[in-house]
């Protein structure tokens, strides 16, 4: 449902970031997991939603402005 969406696009769009050398990999993937499981989603199903969304992130880097 509706956690697991708002859990994927969290990880996209912090993904993002992390892909633009913005933040910290680890340490993000660390808080999305810690949110998704706060939620009530199982530790699986948060695993999945934050990998996918960082693996889709990587191929639109974002990072500060030039």
């Amino acid at each position: 449902g509706a956690r697991n969406t708002v859990l994927h696009i969290a990880a996209f769009n912090l993904g993002q970031l992390v892909a633009g050398g913005m933040l910290d990999a680890d340490r993000t993937k660390a808080l999305l997991h810690q949110a998704g499981e706060r939620t009530g989603l199982p530790a699986a199903e948060v695993r999945h939603a934050v990998a996918s969304g960082f693996r889709a992130a990587a191929q639109f880097p974002r990072g500060g402005a030039a």
